[in-house]
């Protein structure tokens, strides 16, 4: 097989949605979304793909979901990266109570850091990525 490319699942991890799956289709390195939904599969046309799935189960793998990503988590590590404490302070704040996600990313604003904030997310996918390929015996490239 050839090197999996960190760069397009990472990619991929930053657009992973509930109700939807991901696959590395190993024979041609490409990512597949697939929705849970069988009426919304329908409607897309991704019934090949389901059908593929079922039929060639070991030239699929799944990426991480959407909740093994834990956003929660990423948003803390952030802070816990800001040199500047008012800064730090002020978007760990953000995290407790209610909606913390939506008061982040409107302190994130407020604050001018949202670009700082995706930079770091996407090297985080971009670690977790390499993870996953490590764990799946998978060869790498950036």
């Amino acid at each position: 097989m050839k090197p999996v490319s960190i760069k397009l699942i990472a990619e991929a991890l930053e657009s992973a949605m509930d109700e939807w799956q991901q696959f590395l289709d190993l024979e041609t390195g490409l990512i597949h979304q697939l929705p849970e939904d069988p009426w919304i599969r329908e409607e897309i046309g991704a019934e090949d793909l389901a059908k593929g799935l079922e039929e060639s189960p070991d030239r699929f793998l799944a990426l991480p979901e959407r909740y093994e990503i834990r956003e929660f988590n990423l948003m803390e590590a952030f802070c816990a990266s800001l040199n500047h404490a008012g800064q730090r302070d002020s978007l760990l704040q953000s995290l407790r109570g209610s909606r913390p996600f939506r008061r982040f990313k409107d302190r994130l604003n407020c604050l001018g850091l949202d670009q700082d904030y995706y930079d770091f997310r996407l090297q985080e996918l971009r670690q977790l990525a390499i993870r996953w390929c490590q764990a799946n015996g998978l060869p790498y490239r950036d």
